[in-house]
Protein backbone atom coordinates (compact mmCIF):
# COMPACT_ATOMS: atom_id res chain seq x y z
CA UNK A 1 0.00 0.00 0.00
CA UNK A 2 1.10 3.70 -0.88
CA UNK A 3 0.93 5.97 2.09
CA UNK A 4 2.17 9.93 2.05
CA UNK A 5 4.45 8.93 -0.74
CA UNK A 6 6.29 5.94 0.85
CA UNK A 7 5.59 2.04 0.32
CA UNK A 8 4.37 0.41 3.71
CA UNK A 9 4.73 -3.03 3.90
CA UNK A 10 2.76 -4.89 7.62
CA UNK A 11 3.45 -8.56 6.73
CA UNK A 12 7.20 -8.84 6.33
CA UNK A 13 10.47 -6.84 6.93
CA UNK A 14 13.61 -6.82 4.54
CA UNK A 15 16.30 -6.98 6.36
CA UNK A 16 18.44 -8.34 3.16
CA UNK A 17 17.58 -6.07 0.43
CA UNK A 18 20.34 -7.13 -1.50
CA UNK A 19 19.40 -10.95 -1.14
CA UNK A 20 17.23 -12.91 -4.31
CA UNK A 21 15.50 -16.17 -4.63
CA UNK A 22 17.50 -18.67 -6.30
CA UNK A 23 17.26 -22.51 -7.30
CA UNK A 24 19.78 -25.11 -5.68
CA UNK A 25 20.28 -27.63 -8.40
CA UNK A 26 22.71 -30.36 -6.02
CA UNK A 27 19.31 -30.04 -2.89
CA UNK A 28 16.69 -29.43 -5.43
CA UNK A 29 15.23 -26.78 -3.51
CA UNK A 30 15.15 -22.99 -4.05
CA UNK A 31 17.01 -20.48 -1.11
CA UNK A 32 16.58 -16.66 -0.70
CA UNK A 33 19.98 -15.03 0.00
CA UNK A 34 23.77 -14.85 -1.18
CA UNK A 35 25.86 -17.32 -3.49
CA UNK A 36 29.52 -16.98 -2.53
CA UNK A 37 32.03 -17.80 -5.84
CA UNK A 38 34.95 -18.54 -5.48
CA UNK A 39 38.07 -19.05 -7.60
CA UNK A 40 40.87 -21.27 -5.40
CA UNK A 41 44.39 -22.76 -6.05
CA UNK A 42 44.45 -26.27 -6.90
CA UNK A 43 47.65 -27.07 -5.55
CA UNK A 44 47.20 -26.39 -2.20
CA UNK A 45 43.17 -25.64 -2.19
CA UNK A 46 43.71 -22.51 -1.29
CA UNK A 47 40.99 -19.31 -2.19
CA UNK A 48 42.30 -16.82 -3.77
CA UNK A 49 39.06 -14.96 -5.17
CA UNK A 50 35.66 -14.05 -3.93
CA UNK A 51 32.78 -13.00 -5.01
CA UNK A 52 29.20 -12.45 -3.14
CA UNK A 53 26.19 -11.94 -5.50
CA UNK A 54 22.56 -12.93 -5.31
CA UNK A 55 20.85 -16.50 -5.08
CA UNK A 56 20.08 -16.20 -8.19
CA UNK A 57 22.93 -14.77 -10.20
CA UNK A 58 23.75 -17.97 -12.56
CA UNK A 59 27.07 -19.80 -12.09
CA UNK A 60 27.74 -18.99 -16.26
CA UNK A 61 27.13 -15.04 -15.91
CA UNK A 62 29.91 -15.12 -12.75
CA UNK A 63 32.76 -17.03 -14.68
CA UNK A 64 33.87 -14.51 -16.95
CA UNK A 65 33.47 -11.72 -13.88
CA UNK A 66 35.76 -14.34 -11.93
CA UNK A 67 38.23 -14.71 -15.13
CA UNK A 68 38.45 -10.78 -15.44
CA UNK A 69 39.04 -9.80 -11.92
CA UNK A 70 41.79 -12.28 -12.10
CA UNK A 71 43.56 -11.44 -14.81
CA UNK A 72 42.79 -7.56 -15.75
CA UNK A 73 42.50 -6.68 -11.54
CA UNK A 74 44.72 -8.47 -9.66
CA UNK A 75 46.86 -9.07 -12.27
CA UNK A 76 47.23 -13.42 -11.16
CA UNK A 77 49.05 -15.15 -13.74
CA UNK A 78 47.61 -18.91 -14.83
CA UNK A 79 47.07 -20.45 -18.20
CA UNK A 80 44.73 -22.87 -17.43
CA UNK A 81 41.34 -22.95 -15.17
CA UNK A 82 38.33 -25.38 -14.60
CA UNK A 83 34.67 -25.03 -13.98
CA UNK A 84 31.53 -27.49 -13.60
CA UNK A 85 29.04 -27.87 -16.49
CA UNK A 86 26.92 -24.94 -15.53
CA UNK A 87 29.69 -22.77 -17.41
CA UNK A 88 30.04 -24.41 -20.48
CA UNK A 89 28.53 -21.53 -22.70
CA UNK A 90 30.34 -19.72 -25.95
CA UNK A 91 30.76 -16.38 -24.72
CA UNK A 92 33.32 -18.04 -21.68
CA UNK A 93 35.05 -19.79 -24.27
CA UNK A 94 35.25 -17.09 -26.34
CA UNK A 95 36.88 -14.68 -23.70
CA UNK A 96 39.30 -17.36 -22.42
CA UNK A 97 40.72 -18.65 -25.41
CA UNK A 98 40.91 -15.66 -27.58
CA UNK A 99 41.38 -12.81 -25.35
CA UNK A 100 42.99 -14.21 -21.99
CA UNK A 101 45.32 -17.18 -23.28
CA UNK A 102 43.40 -19.35 -21.18
CA UNK A 103 42.73 -23.16 -21.27
CA UNK A 104 39.00 -24.21 -20.11
CA UNK A 105 38.28 -27.23 -18.69
CA UNK A 106 34.47 -27.58 -18.39
CA UNK A 107 32.37 -30.59 -19.37
CA UNK A 108 29.67 -30.70 -21.92
CA UNK A 109 26.14 -30.44 -21.42
CA UNK A 110 23.75 -33.28 -22.28
CA UNK A 111 22.26 -31.05 -25.06
CA UNK A 112 25.20 -30.68 -26.94
CA UNK A 113 25.04 -32.33 -30.59
CA UNK A 114 27.67 -32.44 -32.71
CA UNK A 115 25.54 -32.84 -35.56
CA UNK A 116 24.75 -28.96 -35.07
CA UNK A 117 28.10 -28.17 -36.38
CA UNK A 118 29.38 -27.52 -39.81
CA UNK A 119 32.89 -28.86 -40.25
CA UNK A 120 35.00 -28.38 -43.70
CA UNK A 121 35.03 -31.41 -45.91
CA UNK A 122 38.49 -32.81 -44.85
CA UNK A 123 36.80 -34.24 -41.73
CA UNK A 124 34.37 -37.47 -42.44
CA UNK A 125 32.99 -37.33 -39.19
CA UNK A 126 33.51 -36.81 -35.45
CA UNK A 127 32.51 -37.76 -31.07
CA UNK A 128 30.43 -35.97 -29.42
CA UNK A 129 33.71 -34.68 -27.67
CA UNK A 130 35.01 -33.07 -30.83
CA UNK A 131 37.39 -36.05 -31.66
CA UNK A 132 38.00 -37.00 -35.15
CA UNK A 133 36.55 -40.49 -37.29
CA UNK A 134 38.86 -41.69 -39.57
CA UNK A 135 36.87 -44.19 -42.40
CA UNK A 136 37.57 -47.22 -40.07
CA UNK A 137 35.41 -45.72 -37.56
CA UNK A 138 38.11 -45.44 -35.24
CA UNK A 139 39.18 -41.78 -33.26
CA UNK A 140 41.86 -40.19 -34.40
CA UNK A 141 45.10 -39.55 -32.30
CA UNK A 142 45.67 -36.26 -30.78
CA UNK A 143 49.62 -35.16 -32.28
CA UNK A 144 48.88 -31.56 -30.34
CA UNK A 145 48.28 -27.81 -30.24
CA UNK A 146 49.73 -25.89 -32.75
CA UNK A 147 50.25 -22.43 -31.42
CA UNK A 148 51.34 -20.78 -34.43
CA UNK A 149 48.52 -21.65 -36.64
CA UNK A 150 46.13 -22.10 -33.61
CA UNK A 151 45.05 -25.52 -34.66
CA UNK A 152 44.92 -29.30 -33.29
CA UNK A 153 46.89 -31.83 -34.86
CA UNK A 154 45.20 -35.73 -35.09
CA UNK A 155 47.26 -38.28 -37.23
CA UNK A 156 45.93 -41.78 -38.22
CA UNK A 157 45.65 -43.77 -35.16
CA UNK A 158 47.95 -47.42 -37.16
CA UNK A 159 51.03 -44.61 -38.12
CA UNK A 160 51.15 -42.56 -34.93
CA UNK A 161 50.89 -45.64 -32.29
CA UNK A 162 52.90 -48.08 -34.22
CA UNK A 163 53.30 -50.24 -31.09
CA UNK A 164 49.72 -51.26 -30.45
CA UNK A 165 48.91 -54.45 -30.29
CA UNK A 166 45.45 -54.51 -30.99
CA UNK A 167 45.97 -52.25 -34.28
CA UNK A 168 48.24 -53.98 -36.80
CA UNK A 169 46.43 -53.46 -40.16
CA UNK A 170 43.79 -51.10 -41.61
CA UNK A 171 41.99 -51.84 -45.34
CA UNK A 172 41.29 -47.62 -45.57
CA UNK A 173 44.97 -47.14 -45.01
CA UNK A 174 45.88 -46.53 -48.82
CA UNK A 175 42.76 -44.82 -49.58
CA UNK A 176 43.35 -42.02 -46.42
CA UNK A 177 47.17 -41.37 -47.44
CA UNK A 178 49.91 -42.98 -49.02
CA UNK A 179 52.76 -41.12 -47.20
CA UNK A 180 54.29 -42.99 -44.46
CA UNK A 181 53.48 -40.37 -42.30
CA UNK A 182 49.74 -41.04 -42.53
CA UNK A 183 46.67 -39.09 -42.50
CA UNK A 184 46.57 -35.40 -41.07
CA UNK A 185 43.46 -33.95 -40.00
CA UNK A 186 43.40 -30.58 -38.28
CA UNK A 187 40.19 -28.79 -36.05
CA UNK A 188 40.31 -25.02 -35.01
CA UNK A 189 38.56 -23.56 -31.87
CA UNK A 190 37.46 -20.89 -33.78
CA UNK A 191 34.97 -23.42 -35.60
CA UNK A 192 33.84 -24.53 -32.43
CA UNK A 193 35.18 -23.17 -28.79
CA UNK A 194 33.21 -25.18 -26.39
CA UNK A 195 33.79 -28.64 -28.88
CA UNK A 196 37.49 -28.28 -29.63
CA UNK A 197 39.59 -26.87 -27.28
CA UNK A 198 43.31 -26.64 -27.27
CA UNK A 199 43.66 -29.64 -25.32
CA UNK A 200 41.50 -32.10 -26.27
CA UNK A 201 38.58 -33.47 -24.35
CA UNK A 202 38.99 -36.79 -22.59
CA UNK A 203 42.80 -37.01 -23.59
CA UNK A 204 44.53 -37.36 -20.68
CA UNK A 205 46.08 -34.16 -19.89
CA UNK A 206 42.73 -32.96 -20.30
CA UNK A 207 41.55 -35.76 -17.26
CA UNK A 208 43.94 -34.29 -15.35
CA UNK A 209 43.60 -30.89 -15.21
CA UNK A 210 39.94 -31.32 -14.57
CA UNK A 211 40.30 -33.71 -11.50
CA UNK A 212 42.50 -30.51 -9.89
CA UNK A 213 38.99 -29.31 -9.55
CA UNK A 214 37.90 -31.40 -6.62
CA UNK A 215 40.18 -29.10 -4.42
CA UNK A 216 36.91 -26.71 -5.20
CA UNK A 217 35.10 -28.89 -3.98
CA UNK A 218 36.95 -29.74 -0.63
CA UNK A 219 37.14 -26.07 -0.17
CA UNK A 220 33.78 -25.57 -0.28
CA UNK A 221 33.47 -28.10 2.32
CA UNK A 222 36.02 -26.40 4.37
CA UNK A 223 33.57 -23.11 4.17
CA UNK A 224 30.52 -24.42 4.16
CA UNK A 225 31.25 -27.18 7.42
CA UNK A 226 34.16 -26.54 9.16
CA UNK A 227 33.51 -22.93 9.50
CA UNK A 228 30.06 -23.27 9.53
CA UNK A 229 28.76 -20.74 6.78
CA UNK A 230 25.46 -22.89 5.87
CA UNK A 231 24.73 -21.87 9.58
CA UNK A 232 24.94 -18.33 9.94
CA UNK A 233 21.84 -16.56 10.42
CA UNK A 234 23.26 -13.50 9.52
CA UNK A 235 22.26 -10.90 6.93
CA UNK A 236 23.33 -7.93 4.61
CA UNK A 237 26.38 -8.48 1.52
CA UNK A 238 28.60 -6.50 3.65
CA UNK A 239 28.40 -8.99 6.60
CA UNK A 240 28.45 -11.83 4.66
CA UNK A 241 31.63 -10.79 2.62
CA UNK A 242 33.29 -10.00 6.00
CA UNK A 243 32.52 -13.73 7.25
CA UNK A 244 33.49 -15.49 3.90
CA UNK A 245 36.66 -13.68 4.00
CA UNK A 246 37.61 -14.59 7.66
CA UNK A 247 36.93 -17.56 7.23
CA UNK A 248 39.25 -18.07 4.25
CA UNK A 249 41.68 -16.32 5.61
CA UNK A 250 41.79 -19.15 8.38
CA UNK A 251 42.19 -21.49 5.90
CA UNK A 252 44.98 -19.96 4.97
CA UNK A 253 46.59 -19.81 8.26
CA UNK A 254 45.31 -24.12 8.85
CA UNK A 255 47.91 -24.24 5.41
CA UNK A 256 50.63 -22.13 7.11
CA UNK A 257 50.65 -23.82 10.23
CA UNK A 258 50.81 -27.14 8.43
CA UNK A 259 53.30 -26.51 6.38
CA UNK A 260 55.68 -25.10 9.30
CA UNK A 261 54.83 -27.99 10.93
CA UNK A 262 55.92 -30.38 8.43
CA UNK A 263 59.38 -28.27 8.03
CA UNK A 264 59.84 -29.03 11.60
CA UNK A 265 59.37 -32.72 11.74
CA UNK A 266 61.72 -33.30 8.65
CA UNK A 267 64.11 -31.26 10.15
CA UNK A 268 64.00 -33.48 13.44
CA UNK A 269 64.19 -36.62 11.42
CA UNK A 270 67.24 -34.83 9.50
CA UNK A 271 69.18 -34.52 13.20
Amino acid sequence: MIFRGKFRCNYRKLHDPDAAWGYDSYHDRFVYGHSIHLLSDSKNDLPVLIKLTPANRHDSVITPLLLFSAKNIHQYSFTNAAFDTASDNYPTYRLATDYWKINLFIPLRETTKSSQIKLPRSIIKFTDKGTPVCLNNMEMYCWGFCKDRSRIKWRCLLVALKSTPDLKSCPHHLQCSTSDYGRVVFTKPEWDYRLFTPIPRETPLWEKYYDERSGCERLNKRLTKDYKLDEIKTTGTKRWFFRATIASICIHIDAWWTQLNREKSNTQLKE
